[in-house]
């Protein structure tokens, strides 16, 4: 399980744009004492993980690459969360161990994550720890220095976390009132609530709003993120490894004692449909209660009556064929560890920074390109802005508002599901910022001019793009001109940008070559239909 695992690690290539924006706020905690987004823009907590974000910082501070370091974080969350389940089983069966440890390390969610490398399984594996520290302060009768841990840092690792810890202080004061637990019980309580209240504090104090400024800019309706919950749960029923939680209940029914399992599996369940799902593919948000599934398939295998061996191998078909939808699932288990295994043969495994053949590494390249365009203090605006602001000198506005508190802020239109944050590029297109970029880097292989004199089709990317310039308004096409920015050694494809005509001459003199048109309405209107797709 441990190679398996160490494998997915190793593959560290696929990163999510977000990912990148938490190495940003790492890198700046290194070299500027605090994690900014821009040393020139004021604090915003857009990292929603700041256990996360401190643990890459921490390996970053001795030299480590922040690729390599987040390897390091992957893996040793993955093999923390496999130590602690083979001991919660331990005294059970070695086929049924093995079948519920096959739930845990053949799960698409897991692969996917290892990769992507965001905060999911470093969350995990502290919901995990958490779930065993609280089992065992019950049986003990005392609240544990273990579950003090345990709690603080799920506290910093997610603002669920926080929620889900203040959940555990209010169970564990029933269980005192109720004397379900010594008189002498409370222990390190305390201490986990001045953490929690004292998040909230910092929080307030540096930013102004006690949860984390990516919640603000993704929430929306609550009613419509509502209804974006229980879709994104009803995928993880159907692709993901869902269906197998039935396990949790029906070993309850059988006698296994799990009630606890099965009250993290439904608060959990009631957090995710609350806070609207999840804007990634590969149900990050379930992974949390994987470990809590496998215990009980071990628990249930380890009953079968017949040869427990037989039943773990029929398991493996079964659970592998259930994960084979990768669009919404993540990379089934197999094909990621095919993928990992030959980039480990390629010599790109573990401490090589981004892989040249990655997106991430065509977007960053792209980055660093576009960053001698324009002077070190010209704004950039942005919709897609993690690689941007890890290859960027200048400031990315981040049209989204999860990396802009002033974004972020703004009142929402009801019935509003805002997923990925609402682009306010019209705001911005008023308040003259100089630049705008849209989409991903890695992602123009068309030029803005071609598609309007006919010499190009609207691609797929060109639509994604051209749905950002409609938005715009009448400010970006009234004052702003398309620019194509010829294909490099660098960049086998054209760079698409959204200038301020005033910034054309300066820009012109950098690069002569550039190909400049100012009907901006016109390339968004031959993508109308494309347009109104996306946003339906």
């Amino acid at each position: 399980m441990l190679l398996i695992l160490l494998v997915y690690s190793g593959f560290q290539r696929e990163f999510v744009d977000d990912t990148l924006i938490t190495f940003v706020y790492a890198r700046n905690f290194v070299e500027h004492g605090f994690p900014y987004w821009h040393p020139d823009l004021p604090p915003v907590d857009g990292f929603t993980s700041a256990g996360h974000m401190l643990a890459l910082a921490a390996l970053h501070a001795t030299g480590l690459g922040l690729v390599a370091a987040n390897s390091i974080l992957m893996f040793g969350a993955g093999a923390l969360i496999i130590w602690l389940y083979l001991g919660a089983v331990r005294g059970l069966s070695l086929a049924a161990q093995i079948g519920g440890g096959l739930v845990i390390v053949l799960n698409s969610s897991l692969a996917a994550w290892t990769g992507a490398g965001l905060d999911g399984i470093p969350y995990a594996a502290v919901f995990f720890a958490t779930y065993l520290a609280l089992e065992r302060a019950i049986s003990l009768g005392r609240f544990t220095p273990s579950l003090t841990l345990a709690l603080c840092a799920l506290a910093l690792m997610r603002p669920e976390g926080q929620i889900i810890g203040l959940g555990i202080l209010a169970f564990w004061i029933a269980l005192l009132v109720m004397r379900r637990v010594g008189r002498g019980g409370l222990g390190w309580l305390p201490v986990v609530l001045v953490l929690i209240l004292g998040i909230f504090a910092v929080r307030m104090t540096i930013y102004g709003h006690p949860l984390p400024n990516t919640f603000y800019a993704k929430s929306g309706d609550r009613m419509a993120e509502l209804e974006a919950g229980l879709y994104y749960l009803w995928g993880w029923l159907v692709t993901g490894a869902g269906l197998l939680s039935i396990a949790i209940p029906l070993a309850v029914l059988r006698g296994s004692g799990g009630w606890l399992r099965l009250l993290f599996l439904l608060g959990n369940i009631a957090l995710v449909a609350v806070a609207g799902g999840d804007s990634h593919i590969a149900f990050r948000f379930m992974l949390p209660v994987l470990p809590l599934i496998a215990m009980d398939v071990a628990w249930l295998l380890n009953r079968v009556e017949t040869r427990r061996i037989a039943a773990v191998l029929l398991l493996v078909p079964f659970y592998l064929a259930l994960q084979g939808q990768p669009l919404l699932a993540g990379r089934p288990p197999l094909a990621a560890l095919q993928a990992s295994l030959a980039a480990i043969g390629k010599g790109e495994w573990p401490m090589r920074e981004i892989g040249h053949a990655s997106n991430a590494a065509r977007d960053i390249a792209a980055a660093k390109e576009l960053s001698f365009l324009f002077p070190p203090d010209t704004p950039i605006a942005a919709t897609d802005v993690g690689a941007l602001a890890y290859g960027l000198d200048q400031p990315v506005i981040d049209a989204l508002g999860l990396n802009n508190p002033d974004l972020a802020h703004l009142p929402k239109l009801d019935g509003e599901q805002n997923r990925w944050g609402l682009p306010r590029v019209a705001l911005l297109a008023e308040a003259e910022v100089p630049v705008f970029h849209f989409w991903f880097p890695s992602s123009h292989a068309w030029s803005a001019s071609g598609i309007i004199y006919g010499e190009e089709s609207c691609s797929v990317p060109a639509r994604m793009f051209a749905t950002f310039v409609d938005l715009g308004g009448q400010a970006l096409a009234d004052n702003y001109a398309l620019v194509s920015v010829p294909a490099s050694d660098a960049r086998s494809h054209p760079l698409n940008l959204v200038v301020h005509q005033r910034e054309l001459v300066t820009l012109s003199l950098r690069v002569p070559e550039i190909e400049v048109t100012t009907e901006v309405r016109d390339f968004a209107e031959i993508c109308a239909e494309s347009i109104a797709e996306w946003g339906s």
